[in-house]
């Protein structure tokens, strides 16, 4: 299972060339964004052609940050030709696990077709510290390669 990390608002549209993310933000030689408030990291598995490949979609709060439990966390995923979901928009009842130290979503695909394909979300989520909260969006882009 490969594993990505991606951090920042908007922090994936740097990469998309390169590691098949996207958003904007500070990026590190090794493909990696930074933002203190909060990490996004992305498990994108195997897939093969009409099987159910879960992506796994996992939300960090950064250091002396947590999760904002009121805040209506959640995912949509963006339509894709090649890779179909029953369940396109996921909330926090949806969550693999939701409390403040983090959020993981399960993203349930299967792929129409072989080859590499780009798939979508936009998530939306906030991150407090002692002072402030902060709503956040993230746009995460990975390529799914299906055999």
């Amino acid at each position: 299972m490969r594993k990505r990390l991606v951090t920042g608002l908007f922090g994936l549209l740097g990469v998309a060339g390169a590691a098949g993310l996207v958003g904007g933000g500070g990026i590190t030689s090794a493909g990696e964004m930074k933002d203190a408030s909060y990490a996004v990291k992305v498990d994108v598995p195997p897939a093969a052609v009409g099987k159910h490949a879960i992506v796994k979609l996992h939300l960090k709060p950064g250091q002396g940050y947590h999760v904002n439990k009121e805040f209506p966390v959640g995912v949509t995923l963006v339509s894709s030709a090649g890779v179909k979901t029953d369940k396109p928009k996921l909330g926090k009842a949806d969550a693999a696990r939701f409390d403040e130290t983090g959020v993981d979503f399960d993203l349930d695909l299967v792929a129409a077709a072989p080859g590499k394909q780009v798939v979508a979300a936009d998530m939306k989520f906030a991150v407090c510290s002692a002072t402030a909260c902060e709503p956040k969006r993230e746009k995460v882009s990975f390529t799914l390669e299906v055999k």
